[in-house]
């Protein structure tokens, strides 16, 4: 998996563009053919997909879910300095903390609010959890 600032030119202003990056699993362990899985996930959802993988628990891992399991959700979310986003597969949104103001939404109306208030949901779980360690 690449780092998200290391595959893309710098000027690259959409931030959801900016933090797309493929992640590929390649190896002789590999049970089953190649194939392809388009599904949302980040960074870390890394450590319970091969935790899943290897059939050991992920549960120290509480932001991170397995992208390959069939009733995981699918959404991707990331965070800068001053900056949260959160795609889904309604839409992106990403919202700049420091001068409170959505600077991207992708999401239809009807969507929209839903995945704004999960997008500062999960800001707010992170910093949270970030405090009580």
């Amino acid at each position: 998996m690449p780092d998200h600032y290391g595959v893309y030119p710098q000027d690259i202003e959409n931030p959801v563009m900016r933090h797309t990056v493929p992640l590929i699993f390649t190896g002789g362990a590999l049970a089953e053919a190649p194939r392809r899985i388009s599904r949302l996930g980040s960074q870390a959802d890394i450590a319970a997909t091969l935790l899943s993988a290897l059939g050991i628990d992920h549960k120290a891992f509480p932001f991170s879910r397995d992208m390959l399991a069939a009733d995981a959700a699918q959404y991707a979310f990331f965070s800068e300095p001053g900056v949260a986003g959160l795609s889904t597969p309604e839409g992106s949104y990403v919202y700049n903390c420091d001068a409170d103001a959505v600077i991207l939404d992708t999401c239809l109306p009807a969507d929209s609010s839903q995945v704004a208030l999960a997008a500062h949901a999960l800001l707010q779980k992170l910093y949270n959890y970030m405090q009580e360690l």
